[in-house]
């Protein structure tokens, strides 16, 4: 058995990050003694110690009592994927997740894929009710509406890797940038100089200012509108970053335009193993490819890749 000794006062903060990182060990329970706060934690979670805590009753999990594994945890809000064989059973599922995490508000189904201009989620309302929340990421909080933004936790690991491609004093611009999690990693984990942020959706700009001010990000520059018309005001940069797997092919020529020479960028492809190389050779139109990385399955065959290139 595992647990980390942490103050109490950076107690809720830590279960959060612990929940939403699938590394809190519901079987057990959180101990408190002399100021400080021992959470249960899975074998391999750095800094864990050796901790003998209370058991819980046991709760089956969802893939254990319904052969569901595919969920988010979302701040206080859950999102299943739930199997058309089971849509009879969704308000017993939702039920269930509640009790497995008892401090979430909100339950929500995902009914179908993103889309639409915004990429925004089709959700139905299960259980609770509700769909703002804070979610905390990495020490980061951010602040988000579920059914008017997109923002998935699952990409946490992908935007902690973005900052290795972050040269001290870089201009860098992120397009599509949603609620602002790339620009709030850029700002708080690197030494870039400024970070331009350009979002098309009024509410994920909305989000991300408050974000924004919420992490201390003071060298964050939000701009809300289409990227092909706001690039115009952008200053010369060293680092684009596009993370829309399905479009950011179509912008190479956007990201182009307000690099540097030498300047860099990191495209979000998505595709399946046999449609890559004809992707590859768009970005190669505007740039010298320097490594390709595969990262979670997004779809049946169809796969995130990070591309690095840079202006030849």
């Amino acid at each position: 058995m595992y647990a980390l000794k942490v103050r109490e006062k950076d107690a809720q903060r830590e279960i959060h990050q612990l929940r939403n990182s699938k590394e809190f060990d519901f079987s057990r329970k959180v101990a408190r003694k002399g100021g400080f706060v021992f959470i249960p934690v899975v074998e391999g979670v750095p800094g864990a110690v050796r901790k003998e805590l209370p058991l819980r009753r046991r709760i089956p999990n969802l893939k254990e009592k319904y052969g569901i594994s595919s969920f988010d945890l979302v701040g206080d809000i859950g999102i299943l994927w739930i199997p058309d064989e089971l849509a009879d059973k969704k308000g017993e599922i939702a039920r269930h997740m509640v009790e497995l995490y008892p401090r979430l508000k909100a339950v929500y189904m995902r009914k179908g894929a993103i889309g639409g201009d915004f990429r925004l989620p089709d959700l139905e309302l299960l259980e609770g009710g509700g769909s703002e929340t804070i979610h905390v990421e990495n020490g980061l909080r951010f602040m988000l509406d579920v059914r008017k933004t997109y923002f998935s936790p699952r990409q946490a690991s992908e935007r902690e890797k973005l900052a290795r491609y972050v040269d001290p004093g870089d201009v860098v611009a992120v397009f599509f940038a949603g609620i602002g999690p790339i620009p709030a990693y850029v700002s708080h984990f690197t030494e870039a100089e400024s970070v331009y942020a350009v979002e098309h959706n009024p509410d994920a700009c909305r989000f991300m200012e408050k974000n924004m001010r919420l992490n201390r990000c003071g060298n964050v520059r939000v701009t809300c509108g289409d990227v092909r018309e706001e690039i115009r005001r952008l200053p010369r940069c060293d680092l684009v970053i596009m993370p829309l797997p399905k479009d950011s092919v179509d912008f190479i020529d956007e990201a182009r335009e307000v690099l540097k020479q030498g300047g860099r960028a990191i495209v979000y492809v998505a595709s399946t193993k046999e449609g890559l190389e004809g992707k590859l050779e768009a970005i190669r139109k505007k740039f010298s490819i320097e490594e390709v990385r595969r990262e979670l399955e997004i779809s049946p065959r169809e796969f995130r890749y990070v591309v690095h290139g840079r202006v030849s």
